[in-house]
C-alpha cells in the first residue's frame, strides 16, 4: 500500500499533466495529424482538402472549444475524450463506407454511429459536447464524404434525438431503448430524405429498418459495455453511476442501516431535500446531490452510538465521561 505522500505526490503529478499546456499543444497536433491522414482515405481527401482539415483542427477547432466549451479545454482528460472520440467516430465512418455495400447496409446505418457518439459524450461531458461533436462530424462528412445537404440535415437531426435521449436514461436498460430509438429516428430521416423517389424508399424500407434497428441496439450495448471503461479512464462519473450510488441495497447503505439506523433515516431525508432543490433550481445535478446526501455521515458507522440520532433514550449519554475535545475528535 502505498504512503500518503506518495499519493500526494501521484495527486500532484496528475493534476499538472491535467493542465499541462504542452500536453494540450500535443493531443491538437495528432489530431491535427491522424485527421490529415484519415482525409487522403476520403473521396475530396486532395492534398489541399487535407491540409486545410489539419489546420482547421489545429488552429480553429481551440478557439471554438474555448467559446462553447472551455472546461473540456482547460481539463486534458477531457480534451482527449473529445478529441478521440471526434477522430474515431470519422475513422469508424470511413470504415463503414467501406464494409456496408458488401453486407447490404441500409443509408440510415450511417447515421448512427455519430449519433450514439453524440451519446456518449453527453452522458460524459455534457450536451453542448454532444451538440459540438454532431456540428463537427456532420460538417466534415458533408466536405469530405457525402455532399449531400440532405444526408447533413438528416445527421444533425439523428444527433439532436441522441443528446434528448441522454437525458432519459436512468438505468443501463434504458441503453437499448436509446439505441432502438435512435434506429427509428435515423430510418424516419432517411425514408423522409428519399422522399423524392418513394419507389425507392418502399424497395429499400426493410433493408434500411433492419440494419438501423441492428445497428441501434448493437451500438447502445457497447456503449454500456464501454461507459465505465471511460468513466475510469477519464475521471467521469455518469447519471447511471450516481442512480447506481444511491440504491439502498448498496452494500454501505446496507450496513448504514443496520449498524446506524438513525443516521441511515437521516441521510435519506437529506437525499430527498438535495434532491428536490437541485431540481428545482436547475442549479446541479439531482442524483449527484442524492449520492453525495445519502453518503455524507457514512464515516458514523465506526462508531454510531457516539451520535444523537443513534441514542438510546434509555441509555447514558456515552459523551458524559468525555472531555469535549474528546468529543469533538469522535
Amino acid at each position: 500500500m502505498s504512503s500518503p505522500a506518495t499519493r500526494t505526490r501521484r495527486t500532484t503529478s496528475e493534476n499538472s499533466l491535467e493542465n499541462n499546456r504542452a500536453v494540450r499543444f500535443f493531443l491538437f497536433l495528432l489530431t491535427a495529424a491522424a485527421s490529415y491522414t484519415l482525409s487522403l482515405w476520403t473521396p475530396a481527401g486532395t492534398g489541399p482538402s487535407a491540409w486545410i482539415v489539419a489546420v482547421f483542427v489545429a488552429a480553429v477547432l481551440p478557439l471554438i472549444l474555448s467559446v462553447v466549451l472551455p472546461e473540456t479545454l482547460q481539463r486534458n482528460r477531457l480534451l482527449a475524450l473529445f478529441l478521440l472520440t471526434l477522430i474515431g467516430n470519422f475513422a469508424f465512418i470511413l470504415i463503414l463506407l467501406e464494409v456496408a455495400p458488401r453486407f447490404s447496409f441500409g443509408a440510415c446505418s450511417y447515421l448512427i454511429p455519430p449519433a450514439l457518439a453524440a451519446l456518449v459524450l453527453t452522458a460524459l461531458v455534457g450536451p453542448r459536447a454532444g451538440l459540438l461533436l454532431i456540428v463537427l462530424l456532420g460538417m466534415g462528412e458533408f466536405f469530405l464524404l457525402r455532399p449531400d445537404g440532405r444526408y447533413l440535415v438528416s445527421s444533425l437531426l439523428t444527433g439532436l434525438a441522441a443528446i434528448f435521449l441522454s437525458r432519459k436514461i436512468a438505468r443501463r436498460s434504458d441503453l437499448l431503448r436509446a439505441g432502438a430509438g435512435l434506429g427509428l429516428v435515423a430510418l424516419l430521416t432517411t425514408v423522409i430524405a428519399s422522399g423524392h423517389n418513394m419507389n425507392l424508399a418502399r424497395d429499400l424500407l426493410v433493408t434500411e429498418a433492419l440494419s438501423s434497428a441492428a445497428l441501434g441496439l448493437l451500438g447502445a450495448i457497447l456503449v454500456g459495455a464501454l461507459l465505465p471503461v471511460l468513466e475510469s479512464v477519464f475521471d467521469r462519473t455518469t447519471d447511471l453511476s450516481w442512480l447506481e450510488l444511491t440504491s439502498l441495497d448498496h452494500p454501505l447503505l446496507r450496513q448504514l442501516s443496520i449498524e446506524a439506523p438513525g443516521t441511515y433515516l437521516h441521510s435519506i431525508l437529506v437525499g430527498h431535500l438535495a434532491e428536490a432543490a437541485a431540481a428545482a433550481t436547475h442549479s446541479a445535478n439531482p442524483r449527484a446531490c442524492r449520492a453525495m446526501a445519502l453518503y455524507h455521515d457514512i464515516g458514523k458507522v465506526e462508531k454510531p452510538e457516539y451520535f444523537t440520532e443513534n441514542f438510546n433514550p434509555s441509555d447514558p449519554d456515552p459523551h458524559a465521561n468525555l472531555t469535549p475535545s474528546m468529543s469533538v475528535l469522535i
